[in-house]
């Protein structure tokens, strides 16, 4: 669980929001494969990859991990992320919700995961309690 929150990500209480996507579908410009630029312990190396609305992580030795499910709401820059479990199917319990905020700036994304049922307000790259991440597209 720490893993999914550790992205998960994956967003208007949005401090210091710089930029949109060109065309202004964050969704579509999200799409993609992402290197990890920084973040919070545990989730350096490898990439993540965003297609279709769900988040995979490929592992440094290679393998794809399929790691959550997301919906955004572009206006309040939010993120809610939604496990996906094993077996391959998608845990939509309200109460297992991870909550985050995102920024777009150009070819970096920004990623904000609050503790269960708390939102951040804002980015916090330093707090043990929230989990941050900083991506770059790959080329």
């Amino acid at each position: 669980m720490k893993t999914l929150l550790a992205f998960t990500l994956i967003l208007s209480g949005c401090s210091g929001f710089s930029g949109t996507s060109p065309g202004g579908d964050d969704l579509k410009w999200m799409e993609g494969t992402w290197n990890v630029k920084a973040g919070s312990p545990g989730t350096s190396g490898g990439q993540f990859i965003i297609n279709g609305g769900r988040i995979s992580r490929r592992t440094k030795d290679g393998l794809i991990e399929q790691w959550c499910e997301f919906s955004l709401d572009q206006k309040r820059r939010w993120l809610d992320l939604f496990r996906i479990l094993p077996n391959g199917t998608v845990d939509k319990r309200e109460e297992k919700k991870g909550m985050a905020i995102y920024e777009l700036d150009g070819d970096t994304l920004k990623i904000c995961v609050g503790p269960r049922g708390k939102r951040p307000d804002k980015m916090e790259t330093q707090s043990r309690e929230y989990q941050y991440l900083s991506l770059t597209r790959h080329k």
